[in-house]
């Protein structure tokens, strides 16, 4: 049993099939193929499973080498074959080498390992190749291909086929850079797309040329490439100057159009230097006032689009634009096509408002800054520390109200008065309502950090503001001397009486006790000082502790002051209890008499 053929490396599937043909002593690969009921095309080429089976090769030997629409191959990308055309190297077919991949590449021209020209196209016949008829050594009309005239290819034809093909060679140093050791996959489109511009087409229509079918044409159709291509940047910037020139357009997509848009849509790192330098130009060379998305971050000018202003600041565009419409702030606005706006302004003006953005803390910025919580904040704005700009210093697209500048003056001003102590010390940030319940008195704490009055640890000032700390003695006694000055709240009164919460503050909501407001962790607090208990106590006598002193019951004594006219006040309704009933002594010396101190009967001391 014969060994199979097997294709060798880079070969072709044309060019396999024309070798088999041979070793079946075929002359004609069609008449080999037609043996098969098949003929090379992409029929046959979409069935090359089939193939595989009818010649007896193994199962993908033939897939692999086979054109498909979605190849990882370039080479074998089946947009760019030369299906109707056969083309070979004279050299490699005298030589033995087999018919390579490359020389079916609509865009490849040269054999790069000999440095001549790729032939589509007997002398002797005057006709392409046909793929469908001739050996594997002659054309179909029986010239042999080693007798096909010979030509030295151009430094241009070999760097753009070693490009393509993937392949080193002196030639590709006459590319960009970036081409001149990479290939992108894509690298074909490119080219396809860079020429096929570059031609005046019968259609108008820029992009839409024809592939070209013979090495000849292929030739022809990339010489348009050579100055922009070979004299790396300057023919490149040479043509983008040339197409901004061609319209009065406003924008620089505009009058670039399509093929700056088809141009970008190339995004392989090895395309990186084509967008740099198309920036470069445009940033240097349009003169019109809106250049989109073409700019280079490098190459600034002094007028920018409310997009890239937008970026720049840090706010959405549409409020540049609104801005710019009230007049709120420099710049103008082109109108274009049917209804476009674009909005420009001088950089100098979104660079100074990024930078008054910057130094302008909005609230949450702050309290990144000063390392502080969101009620801590607030206690510091009531305390007067924390003051905002006037509205009418801040740019119309500034959010910001607070200076960084001044807040960093505060926390300076604070850490210089750092001093050395002596025992436990509490972080400004624990110095909260959780700390002490006295709102004021925290507020106060916070106006004398700030005046200086209570200075900081001398080892805790290299961090946050809310990591500075203070002794912890000195703090208590602050917040104790500031939140009642010698008075008591009414929970302290009720645990110094012994009086119900509940009574007392309902008295001093009466007005029966006198005593001041102060701020409180969940409101306001009561407090009451010596003076208001003492003339309270003066005053007024529970009748619960007046009945158990007469050893009576608090009903019967009601009863008694109701028969002798006496008022009580003070009162509250608990439930269904009666709390807080007080009598005046005034009224009980109005009503004194000997039955009032009579005890009830039956009740023993």
């Amino acid at each position: 049993m014969n060994a199979p053929i097997l294709p060798y490396e880079k070969e072709s599937l044309l060019g396999f099939l024309r070798r088999m043909s041979e070793t079946q002593g075929y002359s004609d690969v069609g008449e080999f193929l037609a043996g098969f009921g098949w003929r090379y095309g992409r029929p046959m080429i979409e069935e090359i499973e089939e193939v595989e089976k009818c010649l007896g090769a193994p199962e993908g030997a033939l897939s692999r080498i086979s054109p498909r629409a979605a190849s990882d191959a370039p080479l074998l990308s089946w947009q760019f074959q030369r299906n109707h055309c056969a083309t070979i190297c004279p050299v490699c077919v005298r030589e033995s080498i087999p018919h390579q991949q490359s020389w079916q590449h609509a865009l490849v021209t040269a054999c790069t390992r000999h440095d001549v020209q790729l032939v589509s196209k007997c002398p002797l016949c005057q006709n392409a190749i046909d793929p469908n008829k001739g050996g594997y050594r002659s054309c179909g009309c029986g010239l042999p291909f080693e007798n096909f005239p010979i030509k030295k290819a151009d430094q241009f034809d070999l760097a753009i086929s070693a490009l393509i093909s993937g392949e080193v060679h002196p030639a590709r140093s006459k590319l960009p850079p970036s081409l001149a050791f990479t290939s992108p996959n894509d690298i074909a489109r490119l080219l396809m797309f860079l020429a096929g511009d570059a031609l005046d087409q019968k259609t108008g229509k820029p992009g839409k040329a024809p592939y070209p079918k013979t090495a000849h044409d292929a030739r022809e159709f990339l010489a348009p490439l050579e100055k922009v291509l070979c004299s790396w940047p300057d023919g490149f910037v040479a043509e983008v100057e040339q197409r901004l020139l061609r319209t009065e357009r406003n924008t620089a997509p505009a009058r670039l159009g399509k093929w700056y848009q088809r141009l970008m849509a190339f995004q392989d790192p090895a395309y990186t230097s084509f967008h740099e330098t198309l920036k470069h130009v445009v940033a240097n060379h349009f003169t019109g006032p809106y250049f989109g998305g073409t700019a280079s971050d490098r190459h600034k000018r002094s007028w920018i689009s409310a997009a890239e202003a937008a970026r720049l600041i840090g706010v959405r565009a549409e409020r540049i634009v609104d801005a710019v419409s009230a007049g709120l702030i420099e710049g103008k606005i082109d109108h274009s096509g049917f209804g476009h706006r674009h909005t420009m302004l001088p950089r100098h003006v979104a660079e100074s408002t990024k930078a008054e953005r910057e130094s302008l803390l909005d609230k949450t910025k702050t309290r990144e800054f000063l390392g502080i919580s969101k009620n801590q904040f607030s206690l510091l704005e009531e305390a007067g520390v924390l003051e905002k700009t006037q509205p009418e210093n801040r740019g119309p697209l500034v959010d910001g109200k607070y200076s960084q500048h001044e807040l960093e003056k505060l926390v300076q001003g604070i850490a210089s008065r750092a001093r050395v102590f002596e025992g436990e010390a509490v972080e400004f940030r624990k110095v909260n309502l959780r700390f002490t319940t006295d709102k004021t008195g925290v507020i106060a704490f916070y106006q004398a950090v700030a005046s200086g009055e209570i200075s900081p640890a001398a080892n805790s000032t290299s961090g946050a503001f809310a990591d500075f700390a203070f002794p912890e003695e000195q703090v208590r006694q602050f917040l104790e001397n500031f939140r009642s000055g010698g008075g008591w709240t009414v929970q302290e009164l009720a645990r110094i009486t012994g009086w119900k919460e509940q009574c007392i503050a309902h008295w001093c909501d009466a007005g029966l006790i006198e005593h001041e407001l102060n701020s409180h962790s969940r409101g306001v607090s009561r407090i009451i000082y010596p003076e208001a208990l003492a003339a309270f106590q003066g005053t007024f006598v529970q009748v619960s502790s007046l009945a158990k002193h007469l050893n009576t019951t608090s009903r019967s004594l009601l009863k008694k002051f109701e028969e002798n006219g006496i008022e009580t006040v003070g009162a509250f309704q608990d439930g269904k209890a009666t709390r807080g009933l007080l009598v005046a002594m005034s009224e009980i010396a109005k009503g004194l008499d000997r039955s009032l101190v009579t005890p009830v009967a039956g009740k023993s001391k």
